[in-house]
């Protein structure tokens, strides 16, 4: 048995269903109940009811934030230190997919929170994060989305998320930082990071940058840790291979047009757009694919139903390939 957290083999301790460790860079402490006290059904009927305000419901995917008292988690209509995620019931083992994927971009060398999977009361599993907009001392941490930065308005067909391309997100991370080439080079690796694990949903609305605590002046400082990351063609297939455009002109290049599919010298070229140097460029997407085998070995250990895994690891053996290809 594994880890729900870290995915590595557990002692035989009965019971035990994370290490004390893992615990500990969760919750601070390890006198915490992990496994939840009620059901999906009887959270999201009662509390759907009492806080409806406050529940955040994106897409499909419904949202609880909890915080821990007497050595519990417990739903809160405010101030949760957490955010569980069940998988949506047109969405099966998205729970499973997310955890799996978050650590992927941990390995790869991604900004990742700390997370776990979770049991409800009834076993099924559930997707657990810890927020990261507080800082240690409770003071709240200034972040946007780029939907946000970019004052783009909300429309009734959802399509707001997806109206500018990575070059351009690239683009205004450099000047809302003030020119930190840095943060655009670790913005660019996420691109690379969640085109290598088919995760065809990376928008602006998971495209934060953050202030940190003491901050001056209103240039925002880096961007947030790395979130809502899953393998999104295991259920859509047929979908976009990125969100956004690669460039803002909305052109494929010609190697697209030969090919079918982005290899390394659009990425190359996208970097370039975004003022990195080719060098820097390669570097980062080699260091996101040279962790390849040990994400499958990840992939293996996962609580992804074993056809899921299976799925999951030809996509990262074929983007990795295409990530390398030149």
């Amino acid at each position: 048995m594994v880890c729900l957290t870290c995915l590595k083999e557990l002692s035989t301790t009965a019971g035990q269903e994370h290490h004390d460790s893992c615990l500990r860079r969760l919750f601070d402490t390890t006198a915490v109940r992990s496994r939840l006290a009620f059901t999906r059904a009887e959270v999201f009927q009662d509390f759907r009811a009492i806080h409806t305000r406050r529940m955040s419901i994106s897409g499909v995917q419904p949202k609880l934030m909890l915080h821990v008292e007497d050595k519990e988690l417990r739903p809160v209509a405010t101030g949760g230190r957490y955010i569980l995620k069940p998988s949506p019931e047109s969405f099966p083992g998205a729970a499973e997919n997310e955890h799996v994927s978050m650590l992927l971009g941990a390995l790869a060398g991604v900004d990742t929170p700390a997370c776990s999977l979770v049991r409800f009361a009834d076993g099924e599993l559930a997707y657990l994060v810890r927020r990261f907009d507080r800082a240690p001392n409770g003071d709240k941490i200034h972040q946007e989305d780029l939907t946000q930065i970019l004052a783009i308005s909300r429309t009734t067909d959802g399509e707001f998320k997806y109206g500018r391309s990575y070059e351009e997100v690239g683009e205004t991370i450099y000047t809302a930082t003030d020119g930190k080439l840095g943060v655009v080079l670790r913005f660019f690796e996420r691109v690379v990071f969640n085109y290598l694990i088919k995760n065809g949903d990376y928008h602006l609305k998971n495209i934060s940058l953050r202030r940190g605590p003491g901050t001056k002046g209103l240039s925002y400082t880096d961007l947030t840790p790395n979130y809502d990351s899953l393998n999104t063609s295991l259920y859509s297939p047929k979908e976009r291979v990125t969100a956004l455009d690669m460039y803002k002109d909305g052109e494929y290049s010609s190697s697209y047009q030969i090919l079918g599919f982005h290899c390394q010298v659009d990425f190359v070229e996208l970097g370039r757009r975004m003022g990195l140097p080719t060098k820097a460029a390669v570097q980062a997407i080699s260091k996101v694919v040279r962790k390849k085998d040990q994400m499958k070995q990840l992939l293996r250990a996962s609580y992804m139903a074993p056809v899921r895994q299976a799925q999951f690891i030809a996509d990262v053996d074929e983007r990795a390939m295409a990530l390398t290809y030149v």
